[in-house]
């Protein structure tokens, strides 16, 4: 975030003082954090996993269309049909879903206000196969008015393959 300091000068009688230096933090107008979490540290095939997005509105003005995009760990899993659940400060609230090939996008329609949080969680199962880490990344947008956009990006290492016996 950005500031700006204020100074006032004043010149009287051939004399000049200066006031006290005031500074204003300026705000993000669209503006939203996310941060992801898998419920489940190591996995084993055919496992489900749990995730929990939370999404906040950091910025000073309302934002719509949130939109999360999921890449299942680039089509390494599959999302669990009718598995997701969406919360606005705690109270349910639907959401959509759209799955596309290797992709889960969810949409929320309510209006997110400063300092709302929404929370997406949702399921999918783990591969069949073997691979040794598996890593989710997920798009976050949201527009405010006149079409400007607030987003993030966050990649989750959503759980290593079990090794012991």
């Amino acid at each position: 975030m950005d500031n700006i300091a204020n100074q006032a000068t004043l010149l009287y009688n051939n004399m000049t003082t200066n006031s006290n230096t005031v500074t204003t933090q300026i705000l993000s107008l669209y503006d939203l954090t996310a941060t992801k979490e898998a419920l489940l540290d190591t996995y084993t095939p055919n496992q489900t996993i749990t995730y929990v997005t939370r999404v906040e509105n950091t910025g000073s003005a309302s934002l719509y269309n949130l939109t999360v995009v999921d890449d299942l760990a680039k089509g390494l899993t599959q999302y669990i049909d009718n598995s997701v659940e969406g919360y606005l400060n705690g109270t349910p609230i639907e959401v959509n879903v759209q799955i596309t090939n290797n992709t889960v996008i969810f949409t929320i329609d309510n209006v997110i206000n400063p300092n709302d949080n929404v929370l997406i969680i949702f399921e999918t199962t783990t591969p069949t196969t073997r691979p040794d880490v598996l890593t989710n990344t997920q798009t976050i947008t949201a527009n405010g008015g006149s079409n400007n956009v607030a987003n993030a990006v966050i990649s989750k290492i959503a759980a290593q393959r079990y090794t012991g016996s």
